[in-house]
C-alpha cells in the first residue's frame, strides 16, 4: 500500500494550488472566475474554510495560520484541502450564476456524490453527523424524482473514506445551504427541498470540536485530510457526470417552461 504523504502540522502555507483539474474543466462556467478569492466568497457551497457560515468562506494567504493555529486537524484540513475546496466551487459556480439553468444539474450532481459518499464511507456516522447525510440523499433523490430526472448512475470511489471525512464534507456543505436558497428564491425558482434542510448549527459546531481532539499527527489524521479532498473529488467528478445526464429533451423542457 502506498504511504500516506504527511500533513504539516506548523506553519502551513495555506496558499491554494491553482491548478485546474481536468474533471472540473468539462463543466461550463456562467460567468468568469478572475480569482480564488472571488470564487471562494461568492459560492459558499461548501463552507469549510473558516466554518463561520454561508458566503463567508475566505482564502487563507501564505502562512495565515501559526503554530499555534497549525496545531489542530481542522487547521490542517483546511489548509491542506483548500486547492481542492476551490476547485470544486469554481465547478459548481453556474448555480449561482443562474439558478433557474443549473439548478437541476446541481441538485442531480450532489445526490450522485452524496451517494458515492454514503456508499464509501468506513465506519458509522458520528453522534454530531447522526443521519445528515441520509437526509440529504433522501431530499435531493424526491428533488430529481419530481424535475422527471431519469434514475441516476451510481459513481463509485477509488478507495474507502474515512467517517470523519465524510462528515467534515457533510456538514460543511449544509452550511453553504442559506446562501443557495436566496438566490434561488431571487431567481424565482421553487425552492427544492434539499434546501430547506435545517442547518447544520450546534451538529458543525460539535463535529469541529470532535476535529480538534484528533492528533493532527496521526495517521489517521493524515488519512482524513487525503480522505477530504478525494470528496471534493467525488464532488466534481459528479459535476461531469451530472452535466452529461441532464443534457436532454426533457431538461430542455423544464428550462424553457423556467425562462418562460
Amino acid at each position: 500500500m502506498r504511504p500516506i504523504p504527511a500533513i504539516p502540522t506548523s506553519g502551513l502555507d495555506c496558499q491554494p494550488n491553482r491548478t485546474q483539474s481536468n474533471v472540473t474543466a468539462l463543466i461550463p462556467r456562467a460567468g468568469n472566475i478572475r480569482s480564488a478569492s472571488l470564487t471562494a466568497t461568492r459560492s459558499g457551497l461548501l463552507d469549510t474554510f473558516t466554518h463561520s457560515g454561508p458566503g463567508t468562506a475566505t482564502v487563507p494567504g501564505p502562512n495565515a495560520l501559526g503554530p499555534e493555529g497549525a496545531r489542530s486537524l481542522r487547521a490542517s484540513l483546511r489548509c491542506a484541502t483548500s486547492d481542492a475546496h476551490l476547485a470544486t466551487e469554481e465547478a459548481f459556480s453556474g448555480v449561482l450564476e443562474d439558478p433557474a439553468r443549473h439548478l437541476q444539474w446541481f441538485l442531480a450532481a450532489q445526490l450522485i456524490a452524496c451517494r458515492a459518499m454514503d456508499a464509501a464511507r468506513a465506519g458509522d456516522p458520528t453522534p454530531e453527523e447522526g443521519e445528515a447525510l441520509a437526509e440529504m440523499i433522501a431530499a435531493l433523490d424526491a428533488d430529481c424524482r419530481s424535475r422527471g430526472q431519469a434514475p441516476l448512475p451510481d459513481l463509485p470511489a477509488s478507495r474507502p473514506l474515512d467517517t470523519l471525512a465524510v462528515g467534515y464534507l457533510t456538514l460543511g456543505s449544509r452550511a453553504g445551504t442559506t446562501l443557495l436558497a436566496r438566490r434561488a428564491t431571487e431567481a424565482g425558482c421553487p425552492l427544492p427541498r434539499a434546501f430547506e434542510l435545517p442547518p447544520a448549527g450546534r451538529a458543525w459546531r460539535d463535529f469541529r470540536a470532535r476535529l480538534d481532539r484528533v492528533d493532527p499527527t496521526s495517521h489517521r489524521a493524515q488519512r482524513i485530510v487525503q480522505d477530504a479532498r478525494a470528496g471534493f473529488d467525488l464532488h466534481r467528478a459528479a459535476a461531469a457526470l451530472a452535466w452529461t445526464m441532464t443534457r436532454d429533451d426533457a431538461h430542455d423542457d423544464f428550462l424553457r417552461q423556467s425562462e418562460g
